[in-house]
C-alpha cells in the first residue's frame, strides 16, 4: 500500500449546494494560509443556479497565486497525488481529499465537514477528475480565519442578564443536589439504624423543602431559557431581513428563491442552538466546576482520579470522533 502525507485544512461549509466548488478551493486557499470569505470565492468561481464547473475553479485558484490543474486519472492514481487535492464527486458534488493512509481516506466536504471514508466508498464516488494545486511566488497569505466565537458574543450580549439568571439558577441547584444525599445519608444511619425516629418529621420536611427549591429553580431556568430564545429569534430574524433588503440584485440573480426562504428558518434553529444546548453546556460545565470544589474539599484523592478518569474519556471520544 502507498501511503500520502495527510494535509490539514479548515472547515468552510457550503450555506447551498451549489457553492461545493467554491468552498473546497477556500478550504485549500486556507491550507496555504489564505483565508477568503465564501462570498468573495462565489463570485471569483463564477458559482450560478448550476453550481460552479471545475474550468472555473481552476480559473480562481490561478488569480489568488496557486498553480491549478485538472488532471482525469484512474482510482489508483489518486495515491500518487499530494494532498490537499479537490475531487469530483458522483458527478454533482466537490470535495477536499487531504491524504490517504492505507484504506482510508480523510476527506474535507463542504456539506458535513472533515470525515474519514474507506477505499470502497471512495471508489463509488470518484468519478476520474482531480485538481491539484501548488504555491507560486505570487501567492499571498493573508486573511482571517472564521471564528464562532464572536458572533456568538454578538448575539448573546444583549441578552446577557437572562444568560446570568439562568447561570445562577443552575449554580442554586447544586445546594438541593447535595442535600438530597445528605438527607438520605441521615435516614438511613440515624432513623433506620440507630432508630431515631424523632427525626424522622423534620427530615422528611427538610427533603420536601429541598425538593421544592430544586423545583423552583428549575423552573426559573427554564423560563429564562425561553424568554432568551424569543429574544434571540427576533433579533436575529430582524437583522436577517434588513440585511436582505441591502442586498445587490445579483444576490438574488444567483439563488434559488426556496433557498433564501429557507435560510429564514436558520435563524431559529440558531436561536435554540444558542438558548438550549450553547447555554446548558456552559451552565453544566459551571456546575460541574463547583461539584469538584465541594469533592476535593472531602477527598482531594478521590476528585483527581475522578478527573483523570473524565480527562481519558474525553480524549477517547475525540479520537474515535477523529477517525
Amino acid at each position: 500500500m502507498f501511503r500520502s502525507n495527510r494535509a490539514t485544512t479548515p472547515a468552510l461549509l457550503q450555506l447551498e449546494s451549489v457553492e461545493c466548488g467554491a468552498a473546497a478551493l477556500g478550504m485549500v486557499l486556507g491550507h496555504f494560509g489564505r483565508h477568503v470569505p465564501l462570498a468573495e470565492l462565489r463570485e471569483e468561481c463564477g458559482v450560478s443556479r448550476d453550481g460552479s464547473k471545475a474550468a472555473n475553479i481552476v480559473k480562481a485558484a490561478r488569480r489568488y497565486g496557486l498553480e491549478a490543474r485538472g488532471l482525469s486519472l484512474p482510482l489508483e492514481g489518486v495515491r500518487e497525488l499530494r494532498g490537499p487535492y479537490i475531487v469530483f464527486w458522483n458527478f454533482n458534488h466537490f470535495l477536499v481529499v487531504e491524504g490517504i493512509r492505507g484504506t482510508r481516506v480523510f476527506i474535507n466536504d463542504p456539506a458535513s465537514g472533515h470525515r474519514t471514508i474507506g477505499w470502497d466508498e471512495f471508489d463509488e464516488g470518484f468519478t476520474g477528475v482531480a485538481i491539484v494545486f501548488e504555491r507560486t511566488p505570487t501567492f499571498q497569505a493573508g486573511g482571517t480565519q472564521p471564528t464562532a466565537l464572536p458572533g456568538l458574543w454578538r448575539r448573546l450580549r444583549g441578552n446577557l442578564p437572562a444568560f446570568f439568571f439562568c447561570a445562577v439558577a443552575g449554580l442554586l441547584l447544586i445546594l438541593p443536589g447535595l442535600a438530597m444525599p445528605t438527607f438520605t445519608q441521615i435516614f438511613l444511619d440515624a432513623v433506620i439504624v440507630e432508630g431515631r425516629y424523632g427525626w424522622f418529621r423534620p427530615l422528611m420536611m427538610a427533603m420536601t423543602a429541598a425538593l421544592l427549591l430544586q423545583l423552583c429553580l428549575t423552573g426559573i431556568q427554564l423560563s429564562y431559557l425561553r424568554r432568551l430564545r424569543l429574544s434571540l429569534a427576533a433579533k436575529l430574524n430582524a437583522g436577517f431581513l434588513r440585511h436582505l433588503l441591502r442586498l445587490p440584485l445579483r444576490f438574488y440573480a444567483q439563488r434559488f428563491p426556496g433557498e433564501i426562504a429557507s435560510r429564514t428558518n436558520l435563524n431559529d434553529k440558531i436561536a435554540a442552538t444558542l438558548s438550549g444546548e450553547l447555554a446548558r453546556t456552559v451552565i453544566d460545565l459551571m456546575t460541574m466546576a463547583a461539584y469538584a470544589a465541594v469533592m476535593a474539599y472531602y477527598s482531594l484523592l478521590l476528585t483527581s482520579i475522578g478527573i483523570a478518569f473524565a480527562a481519558v474519556n474525553f480524549l477517547v471520544l475525540r479520537w474515535m470522533s477523529a477517525r
